[in-house]
C-alpha cells in the first residue's frame, strides 16, 4: 500500500497536467496500482461527506482547509503505513456502517496508521482522490496503453435540441412529459433491490418508500426513470440522509420510461418500441397495485403538427418541456444518440465558485452565486431564483469562504437563460435563473 500511496502523492504534487499524464501512464502499468485505480472508479460510492470526516477527527472549524484529504492529513497519528489488505478491509466495514458507529469506526481506523494512509482513506471515501486527472483521461490513457477501460455507471442521456428544429424529428417518434425530479435507475436481483442516481451513488437511504414498492415486485429487473415529489425541493431536503431522519411521503413517485431488464432477459439491445411493450406488460403484471410506481406520460407522434401541438401544450400546463425518442433506438449507456430534450429555454449545468453579498435584509448573506461553464469561457453572476430555502442552502456551505475553497467544494447549479451573449468583456448569459442545485453532477456542461 506505501507505493500506492507514493503513486497518488507523485501526482497530485505534480504542478503540470501534461507531467501528470506522463507519470500516470506509468503508473497504471504496475497491476496492483491499476488494481487499486479501478477498484475506485467502479466500486459503488460511498456517499460520505467530509462533515462526516471533520467529526471522526473532531475537527472545531476554527480555520480553512484545501481539501478533506489535506484536514485529515494535518492531524498526529501512528507512524505505520497502512497495508493493502487492511484498506480493503476497511472499505468493506465502511461500506456496511452508517451514522454514528461510522464515525467511531473511521476514528479508530485513523489512529492506527500515519497521516498519508489517512488522507488517501479519506480522499477514497469521499470520491475524490485529488489526483487532477478526469476518468475520461484516464481512460483515453488506458486505451494508448491497449489496456480496459474502467468501466463507469451510466444512463442515456438526452440532446439538446432546440424548439426550431422540431422539423429534423424522424417520425414517428415518441414524446415524453419532461419531469423535474430525480434520476433513478432502479436494480432489483433476487429480494434486493439498489437505486442509483446518474451519477452512480445509491439513494436507498433517501428514497426509503421507492425501494418497500419495488421490493414487493416478485421478479428482477433494471428500470430507469425519475422520482418526483410535489416539487423539486422536496426530494432536495432528502438527498444524503439517512433512512431514519427520513419522514415518508405519499408524495414521492417513481415515474418508470424505461426497462432495460425484464426478468432474466437484457433488452437494452432491443428496439425503443419494442421495451415500451415490454414496460406496459411490467407495469401492468407488476405495478397496478403499487401507488408509488407509475408509468410515464407518452405518446406515438405521427407528424410535425402533432410534436408541435404537444409541445406547447406540455409546457402551457407548467411542465420543464418535453423529452422526444427515435423508436428504433437502443439503450446505449452514455450515449445521447436518439433521445432529445426540449425547452423553452436554455438550460446547463455550472459550476458555482464564489457568491455576491446582498442587498436589503440579505446584506450579510449570500445574495448571487458566481457561476462558470466546463470550460470557463462564461462567468455570470445570478441572483434570479435565489429563493430563500436555496440561500439558507447556500448560506450554510459557502458564506465567508474564498473562491479557492469554493472551487474545491464541486457545487453545481441547473441556471436557465434565454441565450449566450458576447462582448468586450467575454460571454455572459442573457435572462439566468437558478433553476437546482445539481447534487447528481460530478462536471460542468460544456456550452460554447
Amino acid at each position: 500500500m506505501q507505493e500506492i500511496i507514493n503513486k497518488i502523492e507523485q501526482l497530485t504534487n505534480t504542478g503540470s497536467p501534461t507531467q501528470c499524464k506522463i507519470l500516470l501512464k506509468e503508473f497504471v502499468q504496475d497491476e496492483d496500482f491499476d488494481y487499486f485505480l479501478k477498484g475506485f472508479y467502479e466500486a459503488d460510492k460511498f456517499n460520505v461527506g467530509k462533515k462526516m470526516i471533520e467529526k471522526s477527527i473532531n475537527f472545531d472549524g476554527k480555520y480553512k482547509y484545501k481539501n478533506i484529504g489535506e484536514l485529515v492529513f494535518t492531524q498526529k497519528y501512528s507512524k505505520d503505513f497502512m497495508k493493502t489488505e487492511d484498506f480493503r478491509c476497511y472499505l468493506l466495514t465502511l461500506k456496511n456502517t452508517s451514522g454514528k458507529n461510522f464515525i467511531q469506526t473511521l476514528k479508530n481506523i485513523f489512529q492506527l496508521h500515519n497521516a498519508s494512509s489517512n488522507r488517501l482513506l479519506a480522499n477514497y471515501i469521499t470520491g475524490n482522490l485529488q489526483i487532477g486527472i478526469s476518468l475520461k483521461t484516464v481512460n483515453k490513457i488506458l486505451v494508448e496503453l491497449n489496456l480496459p477501460k474502467y468501466k463507469v455507471f451510466e444512463v442515456m442521456l438526452c440532446e439538446r435540441l432546440e424548439d426550431d428544429k422540431l422539423d429534423t424529428v424522424k417520425f414517428p417518434c415518441e414524446g415524453n412529459t419532461k419531469y423535474d425530479g430525480l434520476r433513478i435507475v432502479a436494480f432489483k436481483h433476487s429480494k434486493e433491490v439498489i437505486l442509483k442516481t446518474r451519477a452512480g451513488e445509491i439513494a436507498n437511504n433517501y428514497l426509503p418508500e421507492i425501494v418497500k414498492e419495488l421490493e414487493k415486485i416478485d421478479m428482477d429487473f433494471i428500470l430507469d426513470g425519475e422520482v418526483i415529489g410535489k416539487d423539486f425541493p422536496q426530494i432536495q431536503k432528502r438527498i444524503g440522509r439517512k433512512t431514519e431522519n427520513i419522514t415518508e411521503s405519499l408524495d414521492i413517485k417513481y415515474v418508470v420510461f424505461d426497462i432495460l431488464k425484464y426478468g432474466e432477459t437484457d433488452i437494452c439491445n432491443e428496439s425503443r418500441k419494442k421495451r415500451i411493450e415490454y414496460l406496459l406488460d411490467f407495469i401492468e403484471d407488476n405495478c397496478l397495485s403499487l401507488d408509488r410506481i407509475q408509468n410515464t406520460t407518452w405518446l406515438i407522434i405521427k407528424s410535425i403538427e402533432q410534436l408541435k401541438e404537444y409541445y406547447k401544450k406540455t409546457v402551457e400546463a407548467g411542465e420543464e418541456g418535453i423529452i422526444i425518442k427515435d423508436l428504433e433506438s437502443k439503450y446505449e449507456f452514455g450515449s445521447r444518440k436518439g433521445w432529445w430534450k426540449v425547452k423553452p429555454f436554455l438550460e446547463n449545468t455550472f459550476k458555482v465558485i464564489g457568491y455576491n453579498y446582498g442587498t436589503g435584509k440579505n446584506f450579510n448573506v449570500v445574495g448571487s452565486l458566481i457561476v462558470v461553464d466546463k470550460d470557463e469561457k462564461i462567468k455570470v453572476n445570478v441572483g434570479s431564483g435565489m429563493s430563500d430555502e436555496r440561500r439558507d442552502y447556500f448560506n450554510m456551505r459557502i458564506l465567508s469562504m474564498s473562491e479557492e475553497v469554493i472551487r474545491a467544494l464541486c457545487i453545481f447549479v441547473d441556471v436557465k437563460y434565454q441565450e449566450v451573449t458576447s462582448s468586450k468583456k467575454g460571454h455572459s448569459l442573457r435572462f439566468p435563473s437558478i433553476l437546482k442545485v445539481r447534487i447528481d453532477k460530478t462536471e460542468a456542461d460544456k456550452v460554447l
